[in-house]
């Protein structure tokens, strides 16, 4: 899929994980901590599970490729996201935040696929 820069479509991307953010924030502010570290171990899991679909598709797709090892920093951060919930180490939860979102969403703004 091609990008149309500042298309609803891109707008609607852009906006997406803010949107997200507050309303999981709306729902769990009332949450005791171990309901919010339950929702993270089930979102955590959630991401493994679809990377390794989409590793899975690629594998069909185009078989055995350099893109199916999971050695980029977003595929990193999704297993070390599942690391900090299950044990419960809030200085690993720094790392996928400060790595993942902030470049990524940069990059939304300068769209020249």
């Amino acid at each position: 899929m091609r990008f149309t820069m500042w298309s609803w479509f891109h707008i609607i991307y852009l906006i997406s994980p803010f949107i997200f953010f507050l309303i999981l924030f709306l729902l769990t502010k009332n949450k005791s901590t171990k309901q919010k570290r339950l929702i993270g171990i089930v979102l955590s899991i959630v991401a493994v599970v679809l990377l390794f679909l989409r590793n899975l598709e690629i594998y069909l797709e185009n078989g055995l490729d350099a893109e199916i090892i999971p050695l980029q920093i977003c595929h990193f951060a999704n297993f070390i996201m599942l690391f900090a919930f299950i044990f419960n180490n809030k200085t690993y939860l720094l790392y996928p935040f400060a790595s993942t979102y902030p470049p990524p969403s940069l990059r939304l703004f300068s769209l020249t696929v």
